[in-house]
């Protein structure tokens, strides 16, 4: 296993773990069934923004 590909499971895990704990304060949320999807929703579209601006700003190296 290449180092680059250990490093990326590393990221898939966090993401994993970021969904996995809004499973768990479902509970303590007053309106789960409203606010739930919508920190969900948002989350995403902002590491989808991001994600989309550090490819655009990243220039490609070749090698």
């Amino acid at each position: 296993m290449s180092p680059a590909f250990a490093i990326s499971l590393i990221h898939v895990y966090y993401s994993y773990s970021g969904w996995n704990a809004s499973a768990y304060i479902v509970s303590e949320l007053k309106k789960p069934m409203h606010t739930l999807p919508k920190s969900l929703l948002i989350g995403t579209l902002s590491v989808t923004i991001l994600y989309l601006f550090l490819n655009y700003v990243t220039p490609v190296q070749n090698k």
